[in-house]
């Protein structure tokens, strides 16, 4: 379920760099880092959403260092809200509720 969740929020983050910036980012955890620099996310939850993407990626490239008890910890105590976090924040960037804004790109 981490490596669903992980990969489909960074596809959303790939895609609004892309499709409303112009932008691409080399990593799953680049797209969440580029999203505050936009006002899409809070810095903190783009950080917690990177780490997160780390995580994905050291299950799904070196598994045999993964501590299971560890991550369902971390994903039991964290994990969850850093997730509700990151849904939060790009409904109101995107409907322009809050602080946080974007404003998308128009194709030509």
């Amino acid at each position: 379920l981490i490596l669903i969740i992980a990969e489909t929020a960074a596809s959303i983050a790939l895609h609004i760099l892309a499709e409303d910036f112009g932008e691409m980012a080399e990593s799953y955890s680049e797209a969440f880092e580029r999203l505050p620099l936009h006002g899409i996310l809070k810095p903190g939850t783009a950080a917690e959403m990177a780490a997160l993407a780390r995580l994905r990626n050291l299950v799904v490239h070196r598994y045999w260092l993964v501590d299971d008890p560890k991550i369902y910890r971390e994903a039991r105590d964290s994990g969850v809200q850093v997730v509700r976090d990151f849904i939060e924040e790009l409904r109101r960037a995107r409907s322009g509720t809050t602080g946080l804004s974007w404003r998308r790109r128009r194709r030509s």
